[in-house]
């Protein structure tokens, strides 16, 4: 649920920032949304070499 919950604020904080600039293509919403999603694999990735 954690992973989730941080792609979609990520995805929402870069829809606020489009908005505040005013922009027409959701280029922040993109881009943060996938560094978002990059973070989690990363933290998919170190839990399961953790162990």
């Amino acid at each position: 649920m954690q992973l989730l919950a941080t792609i979609a604020v990520c995805g929402w904080l870069g829809y606020k920032v489009d908005q505040w600039l005013g922009l027409k293509y959701p280029i922040f919403m993109l881009c943060l949304g996938l560094a978002g999603f990059a973070g989690t694999i990363y933290q998919v990735y170190k839990s399961i070499n953790r162990e």
